[in-house]
């Protein structure tokens, strides 16, 4: 690609599926009604407490896309101007775990409210 590297456009994406996260989060709260960003259409009509199923996906969906969209932009930072792989071990390292970590307390959620 010429003008913008792989990983910058890689990076980006990533900032912006935290950005949407973030989003989704917010209107799921405002509207009352899941988002299909965190879990597919046909599993959100089985659920049973729309209301309970949005208080305990919110925070842990607005942390995982803060997670991931300051992760995003760390690395575009770091890759432009900076060029340290310790902060890409680092972010690395905390996106994996932040997402096992999200897609662990989905799968609880998702026993909980779907049925």
């Amino acid at each position: 690609m010429k003008g913008i590297e792989f990983n910058v456009m890689f990076d980006l994406l990533i900032a912006a599926y935290g950005a949407f996260l973030i989003y989704s989060a917010r209107k799921m709260k405002i509207t009352g009604e899941p988002s299909s960003a965190i879990l597919p259409r046909y599993e959100l009509m089985r659920c049973m407490d729309k209301k309970g199923f949005i208080d305990a996906v919110y925070n842990k969906t607005m942390l995982f896309g803060i997670i991931i969209l300051v992760y995003g932009i760390a690395e575009i930072v770091n890759e432009k101007f900076i060029s340290n792989s310790y902060i890409d071990l680092i972010g690395m390292i905390v996106f994996v775990v932040s997402f096992i970590w999200f897609v662990a307390s989905l799968r609880q959620i998702r026993s909980r409210f779907i049925k």
